[in-house]
């Protein structure tokens, strides 16, 4: 559509007064035309009926040339409608265990792998809102502070290895380095899921205090504890190229166990709930559920523009008059 609005409609008024007086000009000028009554008995001619299709075709250009320049003083213009969706909502930084244990393969390929496929799932449903990723051994660091790019976020997420942050677990430092990023976050809710094994070792803060840290903050922090109930042996690389399994101080296989009870701990704390996920379908069901859990509070703002439009009705304006000069010194002589 080339014109769908009028920015000065109240021009329209216009018309109520100058076709009145275009009307009477035009009854005057027809007054003025001295008459001749002997025509009257040869209006069925041909050359009369001419005459006056002429005279009518003319009056109708004037009629149509000054309604046009009425509504080009309305300000003919094109508008529409342009929707902006601002997101008041959800701020999520996931703090992702990198440490050793996550190598171990009681989930499909490992533990690592898996978090981290479920974790890109999870990113892609959330289109919404700005998603960060810390990554956690016995050191913490920011891999993407929170972000709408997620193009970039799944990248990162699929490039996380294992043991880049170190081989120890340090939850309470994890927590920190994600509370930082979210410290400064204008969203209306906050929040970390934390994924690990749950297994502290290593870090000057305790999951404890960390979790106070977040309760007073008022960010919740939802855990997912990874891994089976009977624990599993962490495969090496051995110096032959071989893979190997970890073994203790007894020379049996090192089984790494789900530390339940420091994971629900933080998770209570802070106001926001654990989870266990034993199988790689589990923690598919544990994303799920926290996506329901935190919806965004969307707010639509629908901006109106508009395009001034004035050249389609200025050109057939155009058009139009000179048409009617040219049949004014040409076919319409006789009725000027």
């Amino acid at each position: 559509m080339l014109i769908n609005h009028f920015g000065r409609p109240e021009a329209f008024w216009l018309l109520l007064l100058v076709w009145p007086l275009w009307a009477l000009a035009q009854w005057r000028q027809n007054r003025s035309v001295l008459s001749v009554p002997v025509l009257g008995e040869h209006t069925e001619l041909p050359g009369i009926r001419r005459a006056q299709a002429w005279i009518g075709l003319k009056q109708f250009l004037q009629f149509l040339i000054l309604g046009l320049l009425v509504a080009l003083v309305a300000q003919p213009q094109y508008r529409w409608k342009e929707k902006e969706i601002i997101t008041h909502g959800v701020d999520i930084v996931v703090a992702l265990d990198t440490s050793g244990s996550m190598a171990a393969e009681d989930l499909a390929g490992n533990r690592l792998e898996s978090a981290k496929k479920i974790v890109q799932q999870f990113i892609r449903k959330r289109e919404n809102d700005r998603i960060g990723l810390v990554v956690f051994g016995d050191k913490s660091f920011t891999k993407c502070p929170v972000t709408l790019d997620h193009d970039v976020l799944l990248n990162l997420v699929g490039g996380v290895t294992l043991g880049e942050a170190g081989d120890g677990t340090a939850i309470g430092m994890a927590l920190v380095s994600a509370l930082n990023r979210l410290r400064e976050s204008d969203a209306k809710s906050q929040v970390v899921i934390l994924v690990s094994d749950g297994m502290n070792t290593a870090g000057a803060l305790g999951p404890k205090e960390a979790s106070e840290l977040a309760r007073d903050l008022g960010i919740k922090v939802y855990t997912i504890g990874i891994g089976s109930d009977a624990g599993a042996p962490i495969p090496i690389m051995g110096e032959d190229g071989r893979k190997h399994y970890a073994v203790g101080p007894d020379g049996q296989p090192f089984l790494a166990q789900l530390n339940v009870e420091d994971l629900a701990m933080v998770a209570d704390v802070s106001g926001g709930k654990f989870f266990r996920a034993q199988s790689a379908e589990k923690l598919k069901k544990i994303f799920d559920d926290i996506d329901t859990l935190e919806k965004s509070k969307i707010q639509s703002l629908v901006e109106q523009k508009a395009s001034e439009n004035f050249k389609w009705l200025a050109l057939l304006a155009l058009v139009l008059l000179l048409a009617y000069r040219y049949l004014t010194y040409t076919k319409l002589r006789f009725a000027t």
